[in-house]
């Protein structure tokens, strides 16, 4: 039974390995022209993702994957966009690729041909340009490291590499799914906020009311303490009768 051996993966542009001691190499355009393996044209306009494969450094196949756009995509985009976000696409993708893709989707800014490395340059970019945090939505293993210096990275299905560098994981690779991941955040934030206001104004009120003999001093204590506890977990209870809808705004 034949089996591959001595397999390496090298980042952004394929992977190299033995089949019965014969060099298999499957990759990217960048990764052949390294190898000086050089493939014929490829007659008629073909779009998609094209994978090469050489055998014992000479040209044997050409692949081409096709990305299927997600129909929730779209109506993602345009939510993000509503709720006052800025949404740029990053790829390692051909440029004819990510045009089509963006223009499915609804993206104006679009960045293609990138490897991993190139990834995390924009991230670093759009971190100096917006002057805000920077959040990074993937599912590939190239997109991994570019997760991981983002402010905060959302993995979209359960890749081990990809999830490991993130920060938020959307295992049942629904991407309509972050829109409730944001409306559940944003909630929970408000909720933080309200509750140190509930607290505070607790801890004065008793305070207040003790100074000027209204109160005992154990009553004062009591509530400012765990009542304003109290009143502040009450509070954070509202969160589960909120109902988040994908429909929504948020």
């Amino acid at each position: 039974m034949c089996k591959f051996r001595d397999c390496e993966e090298i980042p952004g542009k394929g992977i190299r390995g033995r089949l019965d001691g014969i060099e298999v190499l499957l990759g990217s355009k960048t990764l052949m022209k390294e190898y000086k393996i050089r493939f014929p044209a490829v007659n008629g306009r073909v779009t998609g993702l094209k994978v090469y494969m050489a055998v014992d450094r000479r040209p044997v196949a050409v692949f081409v994957f096709e990305d299927e756009v997600n129909p929730e995509s779209r109506k993602v985009i345009k939510a993000l966009r509503e709720a006052g976000y800025a949404v740029s696409m990053i790829t390692g993708d051909r440029d004819e690729n990510a045009k089509a893709v963006a223009e499915q989707i609804g993206i104006q800014e679009y960045y293609s041909a990138l490897s991993p490395e190139e990834k995390i340059e924009f991230i670093h970019h759009f971190k100096s340009r917006l002057k805000s945090p920077i959040a990074m939505v993937g599912d590939g293993i190239n997109d991994a490291p570019a997760l991981a210096v983002a402010d905060l990275g959302i993995a979209v299905g359960t890749v081990e590499a990809v999830a490991e560098s993130s920060d938020v994981v959307l295992p049942s690779g629904n991407i309509s799914s972050l829109i409730t991941f944001l409306k559940i955040s944003n909630a929970a934030s408000k909720t933080v906020l309200y509750n140190i206001a509930i607290i505070l104004a607790v801890k004065v009120a008793a305070a207040v009311l003790g100074v000027a003999s209204l109160l005992p001093i154990w009553a004062v204590v009591a509530i400012g303490d765990d009542g304003s506890l109290i009143v502040a977990l009450l509070n954070t209870l509202l969160l589960l009768r909120k109902k988040l809808s994908h429909e929504k705004s948020f």
